[in-house]
């Protein structure tokens, strides 16, 4: 009976989260309490985004609000500088419609803060568990932060990471409470977007399948990919050496790809970044890069995923049609539209465009993903499952998306 009463004491101060024993450890007695922002995501964009900013920051403040600044100085400040700006009213915050339950972000902002109290006691450390090489892409990254009052009882601003997007790469962190609170933040963001749809007219709205290029009825790419990307005079070495990529993997491969992007390497080699196609659909789990030395081909492929279900089973049979698919994304867009078009025209009526295409992954299935956006940048999305119409995922206002 003695040794429970004495284990007592230690399960209360771990369910608390903190030790006394340590003294730059925050005492249990005190109450936790969430900062003015507590949960918050960064984007960098790469250097070949259309973007018209180098960063976008977006946050839930503690009473479940939702904000956005694209600031060059707001979005290089330090955490607690940046607390200090919002808390002293800076115009350059920009309240979204969105909101989160304030009880769920409580909950999930106590859950992490123990965890961190924990892992400090036990002299563990709470970071991202990232793979040993991430595909050779350019793509924008992000990261996403809590922030927490200190755990020595300040008032000092700490951070603490729970999510990361490297080189088209979702990178968790080593503890499965903080993944299951940006689970709880990411669907939040989606969600809540949702909840706002409307029925209302959609005459500015113009969303078109997207159109591929074809090279020997086996690779595909973007009509405007060549334009967008090439450097000057260019255009037909890239031409032949995606004739060599097509040519390889017509012999080795029995799918089809999309050339989803290239790069030029230090040397000025051409380094291509693709998926497999089956039946017009991308496959988001196969994707590859393959580096081209002049006009040679390295033929060691590096595939980011290559278990590949059988292409028969890519089947477009039961799905709902295009109108039908249409039928949801617009009300969808229409509802949203202020966040699709503000970030980058003062204007309240420009014309929305998109386009859509199949695409399947293991987690999803078969959906139709939609991108949307102003002028040519597609910085919102809209996935719909393609068997039951259901809205499986969306953004808006978070970025401009890169295949």
């Amino acid at each position: 009976m003695k040794k429970l009463f004495l284990l007592f004491p230690m399960i209360t101060m771990l369910l608390v989260g903190c030790s006394a024993n340590n003294p730059k450890i925050r005492d249990p007695e005190l109450k936790v309490k969430c900062p003015d922002i507590v949960f918050l995501n960064k984007i960098s964009y790469n250097p070949y985004s259309n973007s018209d900013s180098d960063y976008l920051i977006t946050f839930f403040d503690k009473d479940g609000n939702y904000y956005s600044t694209t600031d060059t100085e707001i979005c290089q400040l330090s955490f607690p500088e940046l607390v200090e700006r919002f808390q002293k009213g800076d115009k350059r915050f920009e309240k979204r419609p969105q909101t989160c339950d304030v009880g769920e972000l409580e909950k999930n902002y106590i859950s992490v803060y123990h965890e961190i109290c924990e892992s400090q006691i036990a002299g563990n450390k709470i970071e991202l568990d990232e793979p040993m090489e991430f595909p050779a892409v350019e793509a924008d990254s992000w990261s996403t932060y809590m922030l927490y009052y200190a755990t020595d009882g300040t008032e000092t601003i700490d951070a603490q990471i729970i999510h990361a997007n490297k080189c088209m790469t979702n990178i968790e962190t080593n503890n499965s409470t903080v993944n299951s609170a940006y689970g709880w933040y990411q669907d939040s963001v989606r969600m809540n977007s949702a909840q706002t749809e409307t029925t209302a007219p959609t005459s500015n709205i113009t969303i078109e399948p997207l159109e591929y290029q074809s090279m020997g009825g086996s690779l595909y790419y973007t009509e405007t990919l060549i334009q967008e990307k090439a450097r000057d005079g260019d255009e037909d070495r890239i031409l032949r050496c995606m004739k060599t990529i097509c040519d390889y993997f017509s012999q080795h491969y029995d799918y089809d790809i999309l050339i989803a992007n290239f790069n030029y390497d230090s040397e000025n080699n051409l380094v291509f970044n693709g998926y497999a196609m089956v039946n017009g659909v991308k496959i988001n789990d196969v994707f590859f890069s393959v580096d081209m030395y002049g006009m040679e081909m390295d033929e060691d492929i590096y595939f980011q995923r290559n278990d590949f279900i059988n292409p028969d089973k890519i089947q477009l049979d039961n799905i709902i049609s295009q109108s039908q698919m249409l039928e949801i994304a617009l009300p969808l867009a229409e509802a949203h539209k202020d966040e699709i078009i503000d970030r980058f025209s003062s204007e309240k009526n420009v014309p929305i465009e998109g386009n859509y295409r199949m695409e399947y992954d293991s987690e999803n299935g078969l959906v139709y993903h939609i991108r949307l956006g102003t002028n040519g940048r597609h910085n919102s999305y809209i996935v719909i499952d393609a068997h039951t119409g259901e809205v499986k995922d969306s953004l808006f206002f978070d970025g401009v998306i890169v295949d």
